[in-house]
């Protein structure tokens, strides 16, 4: 083989690995995301922090290849972290309200002791 063909070798060989790489980013995000669908409901709070790890490593490989995207892989990851984004979105207030009952309750007791104690003086 001479020089010539090698380097078209080489080239051709780049350019595939880097378009598997790429297409592997967008398919990750896909399982993801319909994983998010079937299943986000029965997610403990363990697997929310695996799913952030999860999409904080895919942004970070899209980012390695966002000039390489068409439009079109554009927009489908877009619509991807999208609805990722909605179901965060949903976990995060499903907390916020439990919080916000759990304070309450604190309050409560917490008024309850304050005036028991009071009226003991």
């Amino acid at each position: 083989m001479n020089i010539r063909t090698l380097l078209i070798a080489a080239f051709t060989l780049t350019l595939l690995i880097s378009c598997n790489t790429k297409q592997k980013t967008i398919d990750q995000l896909t399982n993801l995301t319909e994983d998010l669908k079937a299943n986000s409901q029965d997610y403990t709070e363990q697997e929310w922090q695996e799913v952030d790890k999860q999409l904080e490593q895919i942004n970070i490989e899209l980012d390695k290849y966002q000039n390489q995207y068409t439009d079109a892989e554009k927009e489908h990851i877009g619509k991807l972290k999208g609805t990722c984004l909605w179901y965060e979105t949903q976990h995060s207030v499903k907390n916020l309200k439990q919080g916000m009952k759990d304070a309450v309750k604190e309050a409560k007791g917490m008024i309850e002791g304050f005036t028991d104690a009071a009226s003991d003086k």
